[in-house]
């Protein structure tokens, strides 16, 4: 789209059940929006439905990655006679078809379609990049980045006892503590205490400006004594651990105080994503040195 961009919602944002595969451009509140293709290329899909994206279009670029657009309001006349010819052929508006290649060519820069809210959520535009066999990839560090004023903000960390039945001093398995901020350094408001293996939660979030919306951080490390315990970087997403958000996010915390912000460096038993790094996130186990008596 022309003009300055501003992002509704980043790549890997939590959703209920799935990780966020793109990143939501605002549009004003409007519809109506011109898109133009970012490259050179072909439409490779076309679909419409009354869920998910809405009508969205996919293009197959001559540089071999895949640009998806959804939640579009229409296409142009020229892209829109296929579909419409599609469905007149098959008697019902849901319609999802690939076209033959290079049969309707774009070049960049070209008007191919308006913004819309079509499929779900106020007037926005979804916007993927894709490798050439459908792994999305984070737009903002593939080629298509916003203006970044805005450092990310960590607003609290909570402490989970990760054996079957230790508990903290107050009787319960997790320990938040509030965080203070001083000359762009954040620590903890107390020292806590430890006699169990346990693992880190931490609230955070990340903006593009300091009235902009909230999107997830982009890469989190956790180091215990110097030593990598757990680190995510949010480059690219497999489909297959999609539902894995809801391991990789406090889906506890995201579904009863609406927060879907607090994220667990971690493992968890039955996390199939394979995007994290480092020794399983928990203090104790996983092949870390177990704590002993003294600080850390």
């Amino acid at each position: 789209m022309k003009g300055e961009l501003e992002l509704a919602s980043g790549f890997w944002d939590f959703r209920s059940n799935h990780f966020h595969a793109g990143i939501d451009y605002r549009t004003g509140g409007a519809i109506g929006k011109p898109v133009f293709s970012p490259v050179d290329g072909f439409v490779l899909r076309l679909k419409a439905s009354y869920f998910g994206y809405g009508k969205v279009i996919y293009l197959k670029g001559d540089d071999g990655y895949i640009y998806v657009f959804g939640h579009l309001l229409d296409y142009v006349p020229r892209i829109d006679s296929v579909i419409e010819s599609k469905q007149y052929a098959l008697k019902r508006y849901v319609v999802d078809f690939e076209l033959p290649k290079d049969s309707v060519r774009v070049h960049r820069g070209e008007h191919i379609a308006y913004s819309g809210e079509s499929g779900a959520g106020a007037p926005h535009l979804h916007f993927e990049k894709r490798t050439g066999d459908n792994v999305p990839l984070n737009p903002l560090t593939s080629g298509f980045p916003v203006v970044d004023s805005f450092s990310p903000v960590i607003a609290g960390i909570t402490f989970h006892m990760t054996d079957d039945s230790s508990l903290f001093d107050n009787a319960r398995r997790t320990m938040s503590y509030d965080i203070v901020s001083k000359s762009g350094t954040s620590t903890l408001s107390g020292a806590p205490y430890f006699h169990r293996p346990f693992g880190v939660l931490v609230d955070c979030y990340d903006k593009m400006k300091a009235d902009g919306m909230k999107q997830a951080v982009y890469d989190l490390a956790l180091y215990y004594d110097g030593q990598l315990a757990y680190r995510v970087t949010f480059d690219s997403l497999d489909y297959e651990s999609r539902d894995a958000v809801r391991l990789e996010y406090d889906y506890l915390a995201a579904v009863e105080d609406d927060d879907p912000r607090v994220r667990r460096l971690y493992d968890l038993p039955g996390n199939s994503w394979r995007g994290s790094r480092g020794n399983g996130g928990a203090i104790g186990v996983f092949g870390l040195d177990n704590p002993v008596y003294g600080l850390h």
